[in-house]
């Protein structure tokens, strides 16, 4: 096995964390969420004590099992699961394993004690990866079946980076990312295409056939937008529906990804988005699903340039239920290719970098007398204590909303703030930004990298959607109270924007965009998704 040559501080960092994993490391406590004490203390790291957003916290944590500390492809942890301490530290936090005879390949976040034969892994962002070293500074693999199922972690003669950087924090400190949360694109090997998932035994996919090679045609808006976007320093996503692709054939797919490959070579694009509200529509059962984002992440990774990444966006009808049991078994049955069992199969199988969560509305919730901002508050409590980017290190996690266009040219006033009251540009104003936080801050403030919002401007449903409003001149004619409300929060705002749907030309339409977003989420209408634009969740309309 290779040695990896740390620097001075790099084997002081590792002799801490060594000599953490045989006494304990109080930094590290994990606290036990089924415990009320634990919960008590979990929730004050979220919100004040005292406070309605405490009491949803408890009542969240009171009413579901606490998420097992362990990553993909180990076994499941029968320790108590991953505290707020850990959640709130963001980045890549150490992993410890424990070799001694007995115990199981199973990843935590804290050193296990009375352990005689630890491995610590830490994350090293020269390749994206976690390179594991045992008491010698041996580098070594991680135990169990993670070097084949968890593309994250430094295998057997993967290539080892020389050192630690001088500047680098103690991993027993909290740890932070190298802005993973704006959408900037972390420099790191793609990860492999290998899947927990079994793939479904009934062959969804055609023969292949010979498909032309893609190209870009001089006038294409897509490519004025790529343009315009880079003019206005703005992060860009490709977006697109891959999943007809996927149907039609290997031959389909791989023109698809092809195609949006042309595009993604250029400067200032992370990556790209090829599934909306997976497990809604399109497919028959969960293994369907999986064996979809397994065959098209291989597509797109063997098109796509390296270091550009993988999303879809998803949605777990039963998280937004909190408590609510009869809520979560009626969300089970009527969404069952959405439940959290099948969404975790392929969020945290490796074959995905981002995932976008949408909470789903409509009229899903008011039997159980659950509103809106509750559902949000819910859902992103809930991701919070599921740990996600803990368990498939990584990962990101974001949040799409599609609550805050109006339809129309111009954001009617809500009914509360009529227009013969003398005060009602300023109850607008006030109900906007109530609406901004509920939509937006919230999801932040439990953890969500970004928050993805549709759109700049969108036909669905016989209608135009849009965040601003339509321009109806050249000074500023677009601003309304919730486009006010967004500017202040444009660091982690990104927009989706249709370039063949512009509101006024393509290069206008971005530089408004940037205003008040700091990434934006192009859709690229492939062969067998140009029927399928960018449009919101099925199961409810954007008015909510």
């Amino acid at each position: 096995m290779k040695r990896i040559h740390f620097r001075r501080r790099g084997w002081i960092t590792i002799a801490v964390i060594l000599a953490a994993a045989v006494t304990g490391s109080a930094g590290l406590a994990i606290a036990n969420p089924t415990d009320d004490s634990g919960n008590a203390a979990a929730c004050a790291q979220w919100d004040d004590v005292g406070t309605q957003g405490y009491q949803e916290c408890l009542d969240n944590l009171a009413g579901t099992s606490g998420a097992a500390g362990f990553v993909a492809g180990g076994q499941a942890s029968t320790s108590p699961s991953i505290s707020a301490t850990s959640l709130n530290a963001g980045g890549n936090p150490p992993f410890y394993f424990c070799r001694d005879k007995g115990r199981s390949a199973t990843a935590t976040t804290k050193p296990t004690k009375e352990c005689k034969d630890t491995l610590v892994c830490l994350w090293q962002p020269d390749d994206g990866k976690y390179h594991c070293v045992d008491g010698k500074g041996t580098s070594v693999s991680p135990p169990g079946r993670i070097c084949t199922t968890n593309p994250h972690f430094a295998c057997a003669d993967d290539v080892v980076i020389a050192s630690l950087p001088a500047e680098a924090p103690s991993p027993t400190d909290s740890p932070t990312a190298a802005s993973p949360g704006d959408g900037t694109p972390e420099q790191r090997t793609p990860a492999s295409s290998a899947s927990a998932s079994s793939p479904s035994s009934t062959p969804t996919s055609a023969t292949p056939t010979n498909s032309p090679t893609p190209t870009i045609a001089a006038d294409d808006p897509v490519s004025q937008a790529v343009a315009a976007a880079q003019e206005n320093k703005l992060r860009i996503w490709l977006e697109s529906d891959l999943i007809g692709a996927w149907k039609a054939g290997p031959g389909s797919l791989k023109t698809a990804a092809e195609q949006l490959a042309l595009y993604a070579r250029q400067p200032g694009v992370v990556g790209v988005k090829f599934a909306y509200d997976l497990g809604l529509r399109g497919f028959s059962d969960a293994d369907q699903i999986n064996q979809f984002v397994t065959e098209t992440s291989q597509a797109l990774r063997a098109a796509l340039p390296a270091g550009r990444r993988i999303a879809v966006d998803i949605v777990v009808p039963e998280l937004g239920c909190g408590a609510h049991q009869a809520c979560v078994t009626a969300m089970r049955k009527a969404y069952p290719q959405a439940s959290l069992t099948a969404v975790e199969r392929y969020v945290l199988s490796g074959d995905i970098d981002a995932v976008n969560v949408s909470a789903v509305f409509g009229n899903q919730y008011e039997s159980f007398k659950i509103q809106p901002a509750a559902v949000i508050n819910n859902v992103w409590l809930r991701l919070r204590q599921l740990s996600w980017e803990t368990r498939m290190p990584g990962l990101d996690v974001g949040s799409r909303e599609i609550g805050l266009a109006h339809s129309g040219d111009t954001r009617p006033r809500p009914v509360s703030c009529p227009t013969a009251d003398p005060k009602a540009d300023e109850c607008d104003a006030k109900a906007a930004a109530q609406l901004v936080r509920e939509r937006v801050d919230v999801p932040l403030r439990r953890g969500a990298k970004w928050v993805v919002l549709w759109t700049w401007e969108q036909t669905f449903d016989n209608q135009t959607w849009r965040l601003a409003d339509r321009r109806q001149d050249t000074n500023g004619g677009h601003t309304n109270e919730v486009w006010k409300a967004l500017r202040s929060r444009s660091l982690r705002v990104n927009i989706t924007y249709n370039p063949s749907e512009p509101g006024a030309a393509v290069a206008e339409d971005v530089r408004t965009i940037a205003e008040v977003a700091s990434a934006v989420f192009l859709f690229v209408p492939t062969s067998a998704s140009a029927h399928n634009e960018s449009l919101p969740s099925s199961s409810a309309t954007p008015t909510r």
